[in-house]
């Protein structure tokens, strides 16, 4: 919600009412996004910097519409009654707490000095009872009004007053800066400090805790006990405020600067409580301030600023395109018209492309990543982000990102290098992931008798791992260690101690995990997201490496090629690192093509693997736009000269839509459920269909991405329908083949398989599993390479009842309802055997 705190000097009754109608009257042209909205970014800038407690931007929009001068604007009223007006709760979404001691004085905090005295003793912490936890404040005020020094107290966890929580990014190490608590000196990291700035500025009034000062840091076992509890922590927290940046100060040395005052750290100002220039006497390097005489040199620390990240404009560039992704109208995909109706800045070169390129930083931003921040982000209340001298709710950031793997985007967004960069963030950014956690873990259901919303658990550790799979952890035992508080009804989470010992490896952490995950039943949602392709080393093939992922994910749910049959895992004690499994060997692979490789965090990583055909040629960077028509031309190729198998009532060219696709729809539906699914795949030809001959005369108009060149040779009515038609069909191709390659089996069936899919490779179904998987002979072993799609089998196809046929008793197993069943392919009734995955 956009804060309604405002000043005093704004709620003057006594003032004409204009501005308060042009706002009223723009916010309604604004929630109708096919109106000619003028300004709208402008006015979403206006709105998202009453955050900040900004009003000049509003302020200087209202008087720009009404033609007068800036001070003669004035915002006579609180604009914003969400609760009344629901139509305007998409505005600069913000989460608020309970602060009235603040709300009542404003004046009082226009006015707070805090002005810090570092002294020499440092502080000593006390132990904590079990269960306790230690928060920060403000220490009290002077006469003056002035702050002295922070305070630390300890509570039980179930008795502490109302206070907010601090996440932020740990950074440099080192504990280099000072602060005074308890009137005495505590040490703290450099992101630390900027963090407990930041957040006493905007919450004066407020308990704060943060590991890094609430926690003694020399004390282990109060460390340990405490990491236990900050899941409890979190969820019991007012507010989580994230601090999402990195922040250093710059120290320098001057032997010519006077000391005077050198004993005092400073952070004051009329309107923010900040660092501004903080002298201390002796080497920061010894963590300690010496007692020197006056003219020794002084260190003299001033903040450098905040990590690149982000503007307001370009939070409020985010927040408008949610608005118009929101309208009811919006599952459409439009053309270029439609878009500059909507008034969406381009990219283009001047204060358009700043405003793209700190959207895209903030996106990046380290905070983001941490796979501990996921807790902290999931288990609060609220989360809002203070970034730069902006904020906005890590729920406006989830709205942004749910929405934009949903809906239509310009064009600039669908092809090109922003849109390529817009793609690898949109797949890598974990705040997607968030959105999913914060969606399983607070399963809220409203509750008539109490009046209130309750939160019900709803999670489970394989789940969360698979959604975090792409957050990162120096130590890769924390992608465990980190969702353990939020998987506490989940058994074989709470069967897991945290464990840092030498002995306790990754491989041995990841291992045991997926070893008890099999004995309880849960084998085949295991297998979804094993496979080869490893960091981990000393990993068997069925246990996933969950610090990586490297094919885009195949949702079991649609599809069932193994009909009704129950899956059979078994590990035994003898043999603890295999994983034995019943299934049938259906097909062999005899052709691959191009292999997209997934997303990665490594830039320097190519976007296609080594072709398996040609080891040793070399591939050119292709873009994204490239890479779908590399993969669409292979693909095509192999399927006019070897002779694919397919439904002849289907078509050939259906077929191979649908297998490049897995068929899914780019909203990932099954593609029948989509009727335009052809129309896209024939604009998607036609757009790409002819490319640069030696005879293409020089007059023809042609387009160009990263390496080709196609003649779209079209009238621009006919281009932008072409564009607008094809794009759901790219965006399904490109959904589906990162990660993987289009193959050829030796019955001729077409399928999409892991990028590391080699010749001679089988395809299996497996008992009780709803997709194939393909599997690698390793002496009397096997090796699993991942689950695959193959165009023909997915729903069953081959199952068959054996009566009636010639049926030998290895080609013939038991379903779940206790009826035989057998596999029927191309070359015959395949036979079940069992396989040692290793």
């Amino acid at each position: 919600m956009i804060s309604s705190m405002v000043k005093e000097d704004c709620l003057k009754e006594e003032e004409s009412t204009s501005s308060v109608q042009l706002v009223d009257k723009h916010l309604i042209t604004m929630t109708d996004p096919w109106d000619d909205a003028p300004n709208g970014l402008e006015f979403q800038i206006a709105l998202d910097s009453l955050n900040s407690n900004n009003f000049e931007p509003l302020q200087r929009h209202l008087a720009r519409l009404e033609g007068s001068e800036l001070d003669q604007s004035v915002i006579r009223k609180r604009l914003y009654d969400f609760e009344k007006d629901k139509k305007q709760s998409a505005f600069a979404q913000f989460d608020l707490i309970d602060a009235p001691d603040f709300r009542a004085a404003p004046e009082r905090h226009n006015s707070l000095r805090v002005q810090l005295p570092i002294p020499d003793q440092m502080y000593k912490y006390h132990q904590l009872q079990p269960g306790q936890i230690r928060l920060l404040r403000l220490g009290p005020e002077e006469e003056s009004g002035q702050v002295n020094t922070l305070e630390l107290h300890a509570f039980e966890i179930g008795k502490v007053p109302s206070f907010n929580a601090l996440s932020y990014v740990w950074g440099q190490p080192e504990r280099v800066m000072p602060l005074s608590c308890n009137n005495c000196r505590v040490m703290v990291t450099q992101n630390l400090r900027r963090a407990i700035e930041k957040s006493f500025l905007r919450f004066p009034r407020m308990w704060l805790w943060a590991d890094g000062i609430c926690i003694n840091q020399e004390d282990m076992v109060e460390r340990g006990q405490q990491v236990s509890l900050m899941g409890d922590i979190y969820h019991s927290a007012e507010l989580v405020i994230a601090h999402t940046g990195h922040h250093a100060y710059n120290i320098t040395q001057d032997a010519s600067e006077p000391i005077a005052g050198s004993e005092t750290a400073t952070l004051e100002s009329s309107r923010e409580i900040g660092l501004r220039d903080m002298p201390l006497r002796g080497p920061f390097a010894n963590n300690a301030i010496n007692n020197e005489r006056e003219s020794s040199p002084v260190t003299r620390v001033f903040p450098v600023g905040d990590s690149p990240a982000t503007s307001q404009s370009a939070i409020s560039l985010m927040n408008y395109l949610s608005r118009l992704w929101a309208s009811d109208d919006d599952f459409s995909v439009k053309g270029d018209a439609d878009w500059q109706k909507r008034k969406v800045p381009e990219y283009t070169e001047g204060e358009n492309e700043k405003i793209w390129s700190s959207l895209f930083a903030f996106w990046r931003d380290d905070w983001f990543y941490r796979s501990w921040v996921l807790q902290e982000a999931v288990l609060g209340k609220g989360v809002i982000l203070l970034v730069g001298d902006a904020a906005c709710s890590l729920d406006s950031v989830i709205t942004f990102w749910d929405l934009a793997k949903k809906r239509d985007m310009p064009e600039f967004l669908k092809r090109g290098p922003l849109a390529d960069e817009f793609a690898h963030v949109l797949h890598l950014n974990p705040v997607i992931t968030m959105k999913a956690l914060r969606d399983l873990i607070h399963f809220r259901k409203w509750n008539r008798q109490e009046g209130e919303k309750s939160l019900q658990i709803k999670s489970d550790l394989i789940s969360l791992l698979s959604l975090s799979r792409i957050n990162l952890a120096s130590d890769p035992r924390d992608k465990v260690y980190s969702l353990l508080g939020l998987a506490k009804g989940d058994s074989v989470a709470r069967s897991i101690v945290p464990d840092y010992s030498e002995t306790n490896t990754v491989a041995a952490l990841y291992r045991d995990i997926a070893a008890k995950y099999v004995e309880a039943g849960r084998g085949r949602e295991l297998l979804q997201h094993a496979g080869m392709d490893q960091k981990i080393p000393d990993l068997p093939s069925w246990v996933p490496d969950w610090t990586y992922q490297s094919r885009s994910h195949l949702d079991a749910g649609l599809y069932n090629c193994s009909g009704n049959s129950l899956a059979t895992f078994h590990i035994s004690e003898q043999e603890p690192g295999k994983l034995r499994v019943r299934g049938a060997i259906i097909d062999t692979i005899r052709l691959n093509g191009m292999a997209w490789r997934y997303y990665s965090m490594d830039r320097e990583q190519s976007s296609f693997a080594p072709f398996m055909e040609a080891p040793n040629a070399v591939i050119p960077d292709f873009t994204d736009e490239d890479g779908r028509c590399v993969v669409r031309t292979f693909a095509k190729t192999f399927a006019h000269t070897h002779g694919p198998r397919f439904d002849p009532s289907e078509g050939l060219e259906s077929a191979l839509a649908r297998t490049l696709v897995m068929d899914r729809t780019w909203r990932g539906q099954r593609t029948a459920s989509e009727p335009s699914f052809l129309e896209s795949f024939n604009a998607f030809e036609r757009l790409y269909g002819a490319g640069i001959e030696d005879d293409t005369p020089a007059t023809v108009k042609t387009h160009k991405s990263g390496i080709f060149e196609w003649v779209w040779d079209f009238t621009e009515e006919e281009e932008s329908e072409l564009r607008r038609l094809s794009w759901q069909y790219e965006v399904a191709l490109q959904e589906a083949h990162k990660g993987r390659r289009f193959c050829l089996t030796g019955d001729g069936h077409m399928c999409t398989t892991p990028y590391d899919t080699q010749r001679d490779d089988v395809v299996v179904i497996l008992e009780g599993l709803k997709m194939p998987f393909v599997l690698r002979k390793s002496g009397e072993d096997w090796k699993l390479i991942g689950d695959c799609y193959v165009h023909g089998i997915m729903d069953g196809e081959l199952v068959t009842p054996p009566d009636g046929f010639e049926a030998q008793a290895d080609d013939i197993s038991i379903d779940g309802y206790g009826k035989h069943y057998a596999l029927r392919t191309a070359s015959g009734f395949a036979k079940f055997q069992e396989f040692r995955i290793i």
